[in-house]
């Protein structure tokens, strides 16, 4: 404004006059500051109040959102009961089942056993009535 007003009449402002300016400046800008101040002091209840309430919403929403992803997980787990069960029963039938093989080739291999002893046994008396017919 005095540079201005120099400019306007010619001549160069006086120091006086730009210190003035200066001090009015620093002046208005300190209690621009105070004013600001004042100010978010009287909105920071407000403001706090505002940012708790949207920290609360989002919360909420976020408590929303697991209960629902839960809720589906719960849902999974239930549809897949059924499937897992029957497997579970498949699986103990098929153990029996190989217990059972086991048991029956058990068996089999000692028959085979004693049924070699026999074996040799009917070859031993066909070999010996072969050795008797032929000499006589």
């Amino acid at each position: 404004r005095v540079s201005e007003a120099s400019s306007v009449y010619g001549a160069p402002p006086s120091t006086g006059l730009r210190q003035r300016a200066a001090n009015n400046d620093s002046t208005s800008s300190l209690l621009l500051d105070q004013e600001q101040q004042q100010q978010q002091q009287q909105l920071d209840p407000s403001s706090k109040y505002e940012t708790r309430v949207s920290e609360a919403v989002q919360i909420e929403r976020t408590l929303q959102s697991l209960t629902r992803m839960f809720g589906q997980l719960s849902t999974l787990i239930l549809s897949q009961d059924e499937t897992v069960q029957r497997i579970e029963d498949d699986a103990y039938k098929s153990s029996l089942e190989v217990e059972a093989g086991a048991a029956e080739i058990g068996k089999l291999w000692r028959r085979r056993r004693g049924d070699r002893g026999v074996i040799l046994r009917v070859f031993a008396v066909l070999a010996v009535l072969v050795v008797i017919f032929r000499y006589y």
